[in-house]
């Protein structure tokens, strides 16, 4: 299915609004079926209009498939949740966004699809990642849980000078967190505590990695979050 929604070709603003007058007037020829046929048009041409906005809807939906599968698979990643769910939310989402946008006014259609998918996928990422509470609550629990954990104390030291010392317990909690970071967190991780060799300083880092030593702390506090958050999230 993947490789189907990627081989749609992406529509541009002219075949939007084409498509759109399609579907708005197979809407209006099925009003007219259901209310009675006027005297101006025949049933058999009202029909004609009907199928062919149906199928300009069709188009217009699958053309629609890879931008609502981006943002399904970016929450999904985000949440740790399985993507198939998130997306059939996003598939939800692209209908009623279809049968909303206003052609009229001027704007891209993915203008109004775009907060849209994401706000559904959001939603429905919350939903399975909270066990069905409200993000509130959810966020107010972990909080709660949070607070009877800190990282290991030798592991937040923000100075200048290698951890040098062998604190097994901490480096065998870190090696098991490893893989959940991106490879410049896990590299300036293993690299600054040592985990394979000799540990470096801060300063050694930042040359080797061309950035500044202002940088190497911050991302060394960001995987030290993720890693946190990922024991929390296992224990809950």
């Amino acid at each position: 299915m993947t490789t189907d929604i990627n081989s749609m070709p992406l529509l541009t603003a002219e075949e939007e609004v084409t498509l759109a007058q399609r579907i708005e007037a197979g809407i209006y020829a099925e009003h007219l079926l259901v209310a009675g046929c006027p005297d101006y048009a025949a049933s058999s041409e009202l029909w004609t209009v009907r199928a062919d906005g149906k199928a300009a809807w069709t188009d217009f939906f699958h053309a629609n498939l890879r931008m609502a599968a981006q943002v399904a698979n970016r929450w999904a990643v985000r949440f740790h949740v399985e993507a198939d769910d998130i997306m059939q939310e996003c598939f939800l989402a692209l209908m009623g966004a279809i049968m909303s946008w206003d052609w009229a006014r001027g704007t891209r259609f993915s203008t109004l699809a775009w907060p849209r998918l994401m706000m559904a996928a959001e939603s429905a990422c919350w939903r399975r990642a909270s066990g069905g509470q409200s993000p509130v609550w959810w966020m107010r629990d972990h909080s709660e849980k949070r607070q009877n954990w800190s990282p290991p104390r030798h592991l937040t030291d923000l100075d200048d000078s290698a951890v040098l010392v062998d604190h097994g317990e901490d480096k065998a909690y870190v090696r098991g967190r490893l893989e959940m970071l991106p490879d410049l967190d896990r590299t300036i991780i293993e690299r600054h505590y040592g985990l394979q060799g000799t540990p470096t300083t801060y300063v050694q880092l930042a040359k080797d990695l061309r950035m500044s030593a202002r940088s190497v702390k911050r991302l060394e506090a960001r995987a030290l979050a993720a890693m946190a958050d990922d024991r929390e999230l296992r224990a809950a």
